[in-house]
This record gives C-alpha cells, structure tokens and sequence, in this order.
C-alpha cells in the first residue's frame, strides 16, 4: 500500500509539472510535492514503516516550500508579482507541505501539522 501511495504521489507530481511546466525552483508546489515524492518512494522502496516515510516525505516538503522563500516565482501565480514574492514561502508549497504533515500524522507519525509554522 505504501508503494501505491508513492507511485500516486510521483505520478500525480509528473502531472502537475507536465501541464504546468514547472519544475523545482520555480516557487510552485512542485518544489515542495517533488522532494516528498522521491523521500516517499525511497522509504517505501526500502520497506520503511508508514509513518515513518510519511514522516520523512513531510518533512522534504517542508524543506522544499522553505528553499522557496528567497526565490522570485518563474511558474505558477506567484510569477505575476515577481520581486514583491520574493521573502515570501510560497502559499500552494506550503499547502502541498501541510496536506503531507496531515497524512503523516494520520497515520501515526511524529510531524504533525502544527510542526508546520513558516515565519
């Protein structure tokens, strides 16, 4: 099932940059989705408890929506504003982070949602 999920997850991150022709470092979801889908697909390659890959799946999109604050958008609606996004996580990054702290702690896992404060 944890497999399942992870094929979802890249499959469903394969979408969103095949119609939106973003990829990471263009301040979009992606940067967040990207890094959890590959952190979920090595933990369930490698037999990882649920928890415990939704864990780290989690916290590589709380990594990627971060790496997105000093960056100036090149996709997505934040590219409209350009300099003025700059400083600013950007939202559908963090939405995308705080959908996956959610999962992991459904399923049991340490990271919660409110592990999930961008300042």
């Amino acid at each position: 099932m944890l497999a399942d999920l992870a094929a979802g997850l890249s499959t469903g991150v394969a979408t969103v940059q095949r119609y939106g022709k973003a990829h990471v470092g263009h301040k979009t979801m992606v940067d967040a989705l990207a890094p959890a889908a590959d952190a979920l697909a090595r933990r369930a390659a490698a037999g990882a408890d649920p928890a415990d890959a939704l864990d780290a799946a989690a916290e590589a999109a709380r990594a990627g929506a971060e790496a997105t604050r000093d960056t100036v958008a090149r996709r997505g609606r934040a590219s409209y504003v350009g300099e003025v996004a700059r400083g600013v996580v950007d939202p559908g990054a963090a939405a995308a982070a705080l959908m996956l702290a959610c999962a992991a702690h459904a399923a049991g896992g340490s990271i919660g949602p409110a592990a999930f404060r961008f300042d």
